[in-house]
């Protein structure tokens, strides 16, 4: 152990040494308030009495005494040194690291030092945090491996470099601090330096010797030792192994988001943007906090739209970006949002189709077991801007009797708990429908002084019917009328005439319709009309 230890400081020195000859550059410091030279010396020295030094290489007198404001220069060999060590911010799913051959479960609780190498598994991710503050996100399926991880005492100088074997890598470096300061990724293809940015380095999962870089803010400098490249704000480059690197491309625009909410009452959680005829498909990230530090998954979709059904109630936030023909990524587009814990919305609606006014509607669909109350409409139109009934009810079903006027109507329902009121079920259409009129049976001719027996069809939910007697078709001469509570009525004392009679349904928005009338005829005994009359005469006329 102590050998391999003894090894890695060597390594460290070696670097630094090789790093100070490379840079004829030095740290600078400025003077401030009450600086004296041993308080300098001994705050960033590793031997302070080598503060004399400085003052000589700065032509400064051997005094104790500096004025504010003066600028010293600091040989980097001279400055204090030692092993930094990174800080684990955020496990999502299965991260592992392995130090000295020895792989254990990545957590929180660990801090990486130089050597180590961390793997995220499938659907696995990582945020790490740096000695100056730089952020560091290893994606899902990716191998990261420490190399240099130095900090310049308390000079604010940190140096980073690190090898990504595959996957991706997104970094949020703070702006470095002196020539000493570094942050690298290599990649089996290209160096990317990074001075103060954001950026995304990824190994392609087809060609590992296929690097793809992209830089939202500031510049990354891409080195494959065939071409060197400076990528500005908003550009990318695809470089290979061998090969020289095309120039920068610049990166797709965010996508724009339609009609994203900052408050989804419940699942499904669905989230659209606006088309880009140049994009080949979109990345969607999400993630469980408001800071894209615990990213939960990030999915490839060629659609314009996402559903989110299996997450849990709680702070959201997601990145879109599209995805160039290159395989290059754009610019995110970043939306946060709660979900709560109210019910999904109900399924299994029941079919009631056509209905007869008056008939009684049964309501029924899925019980939810997060609903404590459900909530029913129904409405004249489908957009629910005239509801004609609301009610809540504590079971999934609800019976209504249809008293309505005949038309096309719709019904909703959703479920509700202590969260709040969860989303609409589909809409689901009925009509409702007048009863066919009142169809009177046969009704024959009869002679004076006998009762007229009259009868008709029932009526679906009649409550009784109005019935008229006319001695003329259109009903201007009404002999009689009145209100019958059965389907039949006897007529007494006619006298004789011809006469119409017409009957209808009395029941809700069914006053007045009456069905077609029928005619009959009272005759007087041993008239033309009677039956037996009728016959003696043909029988006469057939023996003649």
């Amino acid at each position: 152990m102590f050998y391999k230890n003894f090894l890695k400081w060597i390594c460290i020195f070696l670097a630094i040494s090789v790093s100070s000859q490379l840079l004829a550059n030095d740290w600078l410091y400025t003077v401030r308030p009450n600086d004296d030279a041993s308080s300098i010396g001994n705050k960033y020295l590793i031997n302070p009495y080598r503060i004399d030094e400085v003052l000589r290489y700065n032509q400064l007198p051997d005094s104790k005494e500096l004025l504010a404001g003066t600028v010293l220069k600091f040989p980097l060999d001279m400055l204090k040194f030692g092993p930094a060590r990174v800080q684990v911010l955020s496990v999502q799913g299965d991260v592992v690291f392995l130090r000295n051959d020895i792989s254990e479960s990545l957590s929180t609780a660990h801090s990486i030092q130089l050597g180590d190498k961390i793997h995220t598994q499938e659907n696995s991710y990582t945020v790490l945090r740096f000695a100056d503050k730089s952020e560091l996100l290893l994606g899902s399926n990716s191998e990261l491996f420490f190399d240099v991880l130095t900090r310049w005492g308390r000079t604010g100088m940190v140096d980073s470099r690190m090898r990504l074997l595959k996957g991706s890598a997104e970094g949020r470096v703070e702006t470095l601090q002196g020539p000493g300061a570094h942050f690298e990724v290599h990649t089996p293809s290209a160096v990317a330096t990074v001075r103060g940015t954001e950026f995304r380095v990824r190994v392609s999962q087809q060609n590992t010797e296929v690097t793809y870089n992209e830089v939202s803010e500031g510049k990354v400098n891409v080195d494959n030792k065939i071409s060197e490249l400076l990528i500005p704000q908003g550009f990318g480059i695809v470089s290979e192994k061998g090969k020289a690197a095309d120039k920068p491309v610049e990166l797709l625009a965010a996508p724009q988001l339609v009609f994203a909410e900052n408050l989804y009452p419940a699942k499904p959680v669905t989230i659209a943007w606006q088309k880009d005829d140049k994009a080949d498909g979109y990345r969607v990230e999400l993630f469980a906090d408001n800071e894209y530090k615990q990213q939960i998954k990030s999915y490839f979709v060629q659609a314009t739209r996402i559903n989110f059904n299996a997450i849990d109630s709680g702070d959201y936030a997601i990145r879109i970006r599209a995805i160039d023909s290159n395989g290059l990524e754009g610019l995110d587009s970043k939306h946060q949002f709660k979900l709560n814990e109210a019910p999904m919305a109900p399924t299994g609606l029941s079919a009631i189709d056509t209905r007869i006014v008056g008939e009684k509607l049964h309501f029924s669909w899925q019980p939810q077991s997060n609903a404590e109350t459900y909530h029913l409409e129904i409405s004249s139109n489908k957009d629910f801007s005239n509801l004609l009934v609301e009610k809540q009810v504590d079971n999934p079903s609800f019976s209504h009797l249809a008293e309505m006027p005949p038309g096309d109507y719709f019904w909703r329902t959703r479920g509700e708990n202590e969260y709040g009121k969860g989303y609409y079920s589909d809409t689901q259409p009925f009509s409702l429908k007048l009863p066919a009129e009142p169809q009177i049976n046969q009704l024959d001719d009869t002679e004076l002084g006998q009762e007229v027996a009259v009868t008709w069809s029932k009526v679906p939910y009649a409550q009784s019917y109005q019935w008229q007697l006319a001695t003329d078709e259109n009903f201007e001469s009404i002999v009689d009328s009145s209100v019958s509570k059965i389907n039949q009525i006897n007529l007494k004392a006619l006298e004789s005439d011809n006469y119409y009679f017409r009957v209808a349904a009395v029941g809700p928005h069914n006053n007045e319709r009456y069905g077609p009338a029928k005619s009959f005829q009272v005759y007087e005994k041993g008239n033309g009309k009677n039956p037996f009359m009728l016959s003696s005469l043909l029988l006469i006329l057939l023996a003649l």
